[in-house]
């Protein structure tokens, strides 16, 4: 839904459509992530039930991302999880990874993460 938003700000006011992704955090904004970020947002996350629904059609840069700042055992867990599920919705989806934005917008409010955007440096 935010995606489509957005794909129609760009076409018609590229600038605008830049300054409101600034201000919106979006499901891939875990990449801009490092290891011990994952980690803290993992631990908080806490549902392997939603972070599976969450890692589903997720490409695989996304879901390695994931699976890589977790133990192994669970990243298997979640993998069989995202096996054995029959079909979802996109919605169920949707919804999945709005909890997720939602928790990494708390965790950057905390001052617990910082969320790196646009390939942009910081030191």
């Amino acid at each position: 839904q935010e995606e489509n938003i957005l794909k129609e700000l760009e076409a018609n006011s590229p600038e605008l459509a830049k300054q409101v992704k600034e201000k919106l955090y979006t499901f891939e904004d875990v990449l801009g992530l490092d290891q011990k970020e994952m980690r803290i947002l993992i631990n908080r996350i806490g549902d392997d039930n939603c972070l599976s629904i969450a890692l589903r059609g997720a490409g695989d840069e996304l879901r390695n991302h994931f699976l890589s700042a977790m133990s192994r055992n669970r990243a298997t867990e979640i993998m069989d999880m995202m096996e054995v599920r029959g079909k979802l919705t996109l919605r169920e989806i949707g919804d999945a990874r709005n909890v997720i934005v939602n928790l990494v917008r708390e965790l950057e409010e905390e001052g617990t993460i910082f969320v790196k955007k646009d390939g942009e440096e910081y030191i």
